[in-house]
């Protein structure tokens, strides 16, 4: 949460809690006469619970997008450590890039591997891999010998093979880096490819790693990707 949101929710709880509490305790209090009874309410409903509100929705609002932006670093360092090690992954990697404990790492990666259909390998040392397959693109297909998390220790797991299809239709784009000499040109390119304006374009350029655009055609998704690239920026391409 950025330190002005927290202050600026700070204050209004700070004023409109203690209104809320004083005005419905007094507003309930039937020793008190009518006239100060109806006064008592009118500042709760006009002093106590609007402060309250917006304070509180703040918070929310702001812990919403803390957790959305977890999750984007999350999946982004996932998908890049599988274009960078050709579709193996394990919990210590996991957990070394991401700073998640090893239970944490573990069950992330697990989830991944039920939802894209993983295998995993076991060699003789006792070293466990998970293995997602990837087509030629880089992004993740349905595991073509498996419609679900195998174990079969010292098996060795095929690298993908050129031109293969994905099986996914739609792609979401996240940006992970970029050079912070580049975030005007990434901010016209984010612009021009999305239709975003100035401040919506500055804000995901600015809060990295951030998902550019979701839903969108592989072509599509790798034309932004080229762009983006070619000004020196990290990008991943995410399947949905």
């Amino acid at each position: 949460m950025k330190l002005l949101t927290r202050i600026a929710a700070g204050i209004l709880l700070g004023i409109g809690v203690p209104i809320t509490i004083l005005g419905t305790v007094q507003a309930l209090d039937s020793k008190r006469s009518m006239d100060d009874r109806e006064g008592a309410f009118a500042a709760l409903v006009f002093f106590g619970l609007p402060p309250t509100a917006l304070g509180s929705w703040m918070i929310w609002s702001a812990l919403s997008r803390n957790q959305k932006a977890e999750r984007d670093r999350l999946r982004a360092t996932f998908f890049r450590i599988l274009q960078s090690q050709n579709g193996y992954i394990t919990v210590l990697k996991f957990s070394m890039e991401t700073g998640l404990d090893g239970q944490a790492a573990k069950a992330y990666l697990d989830d991944c591997a039920r939802e894209f259909n993983a295998a995993y390998n076991v060699t003789e040392e006792g070293s466990f891999s998970y293995y997602f397959h990837l087509d030629a693109a880089g992004t993740i297909t349905s595991h073509p010998s498996t419609g679900q998390l195998e174990a079969n220790p010292n098996r060795s797991v095929p690298l993908p093979v050129s031109g293969e299809t994905t099986a996914s239709e739609t792609f979401d784009v996240i940006l992970e880096h970029l050079p912070g000499n580049q975030k005007i040109a990434a901010i016209n390119i984010v612009r021009e490819q999305t239709g975003l304006g100035l401040r919506e374009a500055k804000e995901l350029v600015e809060s990295l790693p951030s998902t550019l655009q979701r839903n969108l055609s592989q072509i599509a998704a790798n034309q932004l990707k080229q762009e983006l690239e070619a000004i020196g920026a990290t990008v991943l391409i995410m399947p949905r």
